[in-house]
Formats: C-alpha cells, structure tokens, sequence
C-alpha cells in the first residue's frame, strides 16, 4: 500500500510531462530516426556501388541535420512555454477580475441600486438602471 503512494506521484509526474511534451518528442525521436536511416542506406549503397563519394561529407551533414532538427524543437518549444506563461497571466488576471466584478455586483444588488427585471416587474416601473 505504502508503494503505491509513492508510485502515483512518480505516475503522474511522468503523465503530465508526457501530455507536455510528447508530441513534440515524438516528432523529434521520428525525424532523427529517419535522418539516421537515410544515412545509414547511404552508406550502405556507397559499400555496394563501390564509389567513394562524399563518405566524410555525409556524416558531417547528417549531424548538422540531426543538430538543426534539435535546435527547431527547442526553438519551437521555447516559444511554446512562453506563450504558456502568457496564457496563465492572463487566466489570473480574468480570474481576480471577474471575482472583484461578481463581489461589486452582489454588493449593488444588496443595497437595492441593482434590480432584475423581475424585480423592475414586481415594483412597476420600466426604469433600466
């Protein structure tokens, strides 16, 4: 019983970071993968042809590709936790608004200054306030 409590926040910690992130991993893992593969058919069809070429310049370029690939999804994801952080100051921001507009609201009603329609029915007058 005991693991289980501290197996759950291990659980959730990775579920969190997997739904964060996971996409973009994913993308990343795939396209080094295919980088990696290409390459290694290369060199597999320089072995059967025989030829030499670029042998040298295709493992420099292969790691310039793999770099550039990290580079574009740490740049991406930069951007990503920035407008995060953007997004979560503003959800404050809406959330102590609406809180200080619902209290200014429930204090008019209280002291009668604000009426609903019903109220404006029962009394008989049509004056919108």
């Amino acid at each position: 019983m005991l693991s289980l409590f501290v197996k759950i926040p291990l659980i959730w910690k990775i579920y969190t970071f997997i739904k964060k992130w996971g996409f973009s991993f994913l993308i990343l893992f795939i396209s080094i993968f295919l980088i990696s593969y290409i390459h290694s058919e290369y060199i597999s069809w320089i072995e059967v042809s025989g030829k030499k070429l670029f042998l040298g310049y295709s493992y420099v370029l292969k790691n310039i590709l793999i770099l550039i690939c990290i580079g574009f999804f740490l740049l991406i994801n930069f951007f990503k936790l920035k407008e995060l952080k953007k997004l979560e100051s503003i959800e404050r921001n809406i959330d102590h608004t609406g809180s200080e507009k619902f209290k200014k609201l429930k204090a008019k009603r209280q002291s009668g200054e604000l009426k609903s329609e019903y109220d404006r029915i029962l009394e008989g007058s049509n004056d919108e306030k």
